[in-house]
């Protein structure tokens, strides 16, 4: 009695926290589509959410935010794009052709109609809102060979 069973996988706790620490950094409406079910993540749900400014509510009205490309065509002739899951009431038609399930920062366009059936926008660089409009956006998560390269492989200086 008491004895603790060890499990025939390997397990590798620097994988598990990064994978943790990525789920977090996610955006909620995001995460089913990013994350797949998992036994390493069967109790993440438990964790706090961290309601980081790039983490947007259904009905806020503003000018990034995180996406997944969606497998969907879109039907109308002539004009190439992907639509974009951006965790609001309508999907989002972006100019770029990408694969489905890529995460994406999106750059929304104001509609002068009210009764669109998708928003419209276009796809910028994870860095774009930082630098543009000064606003947090989220971190990195990477795997140090050592705890030197914590240092000199950070792409920040």
């Amino acid at each position: 009695a008491g004895e603790i069973q060890k499990s025939s996988r390997s397990f590798d706790p620097n994988l598990f926290l990064c994978k943790i620490l990525q789920y977090l950094e996610t955006p909620q409406y995001l995460r089913k589509s990013l994350f797949p079910m998992q036994p390493d993540l069967k109790y993440v749900g438990l964790l706090n959410p961290l309601d980081a400014p790039h983490h947007m509510r259904m009905d806020e009205d503003v000018l990034y935010r995180e996406g997944v490309i969606l497998d969907q065509p879109i039907k109308t002739s002539g004009k190439g794009g992907s639509y974009v899951n951006c965790g609001m009431r309508k999907n989002v038609q972006v100019d770029k052709k990408l694969k489905p399930g890529v995460r994406v920062t999106v750059e929304m366009t104001k509609s002068k109609k009210s009764s669109v059936k998708h928003f419209r926008g276009n796809v910028v660089s994870p860095i774009t809102p930082r630098i543009k409009s000064g606003l947090y956006w989220g971190y990195n998560v990477r795997i140090a060979q050592n705890f030197s390269s914590v240092f000199t492989g950070s792409s920040y200086k």
